[in-house]
């Protein structure tokens, strides 16, 4: 089991690109799809906690990366408008982790189904706004 993990490991570093395309082409809607929906979401996350399994490890990685800029996008918007900190979005602790972040919009799309057809920006901005609220 190590031999086969060392030689997936080996792949990706010698041509990761190949392994994420043959992974990337046997989701149908391709990881680009992620911000279409919470359901897009929901498909490229629902394993984030099976971290042993290498055949997830590009669906979380996309899920992850994608948190990790939408976060940060809000992060710097917030800076760089010069909002102050009881109008923000969100204001999160700065411990909290990119693979919380993640946790957290997807509990919030399973939760509510009816609106998981709406665009994932929406669904992560009120899971978050909900979850980490700026005292006024």
């Amino acid at each position: 089991m190590l031999t086969f993990r060392l030689y997936v490991l080996f792949l990706l570093l010698i041509n990761p690109t190949s392994v994420l395309k043959s992974r990337e082409s046997a989701t149908p809607q391709g990881s680009h799809a992620i911000s279409a929906s919470g359901n897009v979401f929901a498909d490229f996350c629902k394993h984030l906690d099976d971290v042993e399994n290498l055949r997830y490890v590009s669906e979380n990685g996309v899920c992850i990366g994608w948190v990790q800029g939408f976060t940060q996008g809000v992060t710097v918007t917030d800076e760089f408008l010069q909002i102050p900190k009881e109008k923000r979005m969100m204001c999160p602790p700065d411990e909290v982790t990119f693979g919380q972040y993640s946790r957290i919009i997807y509990k919030y799309i399973s939760d509510h189904p009816e609106r998981a057809h709406m665009a994932t920006r929406y669904l992560a901005s009120e899971a978050l706004m909900r979850a980490f609220p700026c005292s006024k």
